[in-house]
């Protein structure tokens, strides 16, 4: 069976990471797997990008010239967003490579022009890294219910002014869609599952639900001792590790957590910050150690091998990347109760899941982690084990495959999955 994926690169963010994960996966079961994108970070020669200087030179003008609307109009929305009305040369690579199945990723920035979807003329499997296939421009919608009822004048939020890009990309996402005879939707979190059958555009069509997987060698536990001692952090301390490779995401939630750290002033605890450094914009109420932006997994797993606990106080997530990798690694994670963070985080098995968006309440979970005493083994090792029995990029690679198989031979249908359900009571 030969498989091509459509992403705009194979690693970098937590979402390129996944869609080259699944290649890999794939490529090691035996299938013909080719990954193309735009921008080619890893030295896999099954990952191809445009080839020739001027089509790799296409390809980074591309992403700023996709977004140039919201500068002309002087209306840059206030979450990250995407239009996708500019894009590469992938639809018609994809076809050159007379694939079985199109899986698709992230595909937007200026990657693939929405209406090119049409023209890739064999079945298509799209997962879904976050909102963006279900609703306008957003990746994210918030409180916006849009996505279920239409994007109209009479929906459009209070106070909006001016061209409602948000629409436009929704209305041409409902012509595109309507072409797609057969299209299959997958999704990491039953949350956003549910979302997808709830929606206009994608209520009807096949939802699958496959989670995440890792890669369970190189994310693994490491003596605390010696990942601290590599990294130059202190041996006895209570680590509170956060990453946000966007601090000025405020989905990621970064003020929450520093507002229910303020409440542990005291303890004795510590804050270890991955990504960005928040501290350019926030104070932290207590002292922290920041190791900036990690690119490589050993790297990675040394940093959440160092944690006491992981928080994850986003407040509109999938199902967070980070959350799998230091669970791989044995730490224990506190997230608000939202989106697919339920899906992995078992309160008193791995980790602690807190009311949203009660500060206080996330306060409480970093304690009960951090104060476990004895039982501290038991939920580092759950933690661990989580992954190791649904997370794991094997299992990943093989429900995708066997995914393949039941698409090319029994064609497009609604799920039997809950969201199915979902889809089939609003008729």
């Amino acid at each position: 069976m030969r498989v091509v994926h459509l992403a705009q690169s194979d690693g970098g963010g937590g979402a390129f990471k996944a869609a080259y994960r699944i290649h890999h996966g794939l490529a090691n079961l035996g299938l013909d797997s080719t990954m193309l994108v735009s921008r080619r970070l890893t030295s896999d020669p099954l990952v191809k990008d445009a080839g020739t200087a001027a089509g790799k030179l296409w390809g980074q003008l591309a992403s700023n010239l996709d977004a140039a609307p919201w500068r002309l109009l002087r209306m840059w929305p206030a979450e990250y967003s995407s239009l996708a009305w500019v894009g590469t040369g992938a639809a018609r690579r994809a076809n050159a490579l007379a694939p079985d199945v199109v899986q698709l990723h992230w595909i937007w920035a200026g990657f693939l022009r929405l209406e090119s979807l049409a023209a890739i003329n064999r079945p298509l499997v799209w997962r879904l890294p976050d909102m963006w296939p279900l609703a306008g421009a957003e990746h994210y919608v918030g409180d916006d219910v849009r996505f279920r009822e239409g994007y109209r004048a009479d929906t459009r939020p209070v106070g909006e002014r001016g061209w409602d890009l948000n629409r436009w990309v929704w209305q041409r996402k409902r012509r595109i869609y309507a072409r797609l005879h057969n299209l299959t939707i997958v999704t990491p979190s039953r949350w956003l599952a549910r979302c997808a059958a709830e929606s206009i555009l994608l209520r009807g069509r096949r939802i699958e639900v496959i989670p995440t997987g890792q890669d369970l060698q190189s994310f693994r536990p490491i003596p605390k001792v010696q990942a601290r001692s590599i990294l130059g952090l202190p041996p006895d301390a209570k680590l509170v590790m956060a990453a946000s490779s966007d601090v000025a995401d405020r989905r990621k939630g970064v003020g929450p957590l520093l507002e229910a750290l303020e409440s542990l002033r005291g303890r004795g605890y510590r804050l270890l910050l991955l990504g960005d450094d928040p501290l350019n914009r926030f104070t932290a109420p207590v002292e922290a150690h920041w190791l900036g932006r990690l690119n490589d997994d050993i790297s990675l797993a040394l940093a959440y091998s160092s944690a006491d606990v992981f928080v994850a106080p986003s407040l509109e997530e999938n199902l967070a990347n980070t959350v799998i990798e230091a669970m791989a690694c044995g730490v224990p994670c506190v997230a608000f109760n939202v989106g697919g963070m339920p899906d992995i985080v078992h309160p008193g098995r791995n980790g602690y899941l807190a009311a949203p968006f009660a500060t206080d309440d996330l306060a409480r979970g970093i304690v009960s982690v951090l104060e476990s005493g004895a039982d501290y083994a038991r939920l580092s090792a759950e933690a661990r084990l989580t992954v190791e029995r649904e997370f794991c990029a094997a299992l990943q690679a093989r429900r995708f495959a066997a995914l393949y198989e039941d698409v090319l031979r029994a064609g497009p249908r609604l799920s039997r999955t809950e969201p199915a359900a979902v889809a089939e009571s609003e008729r």
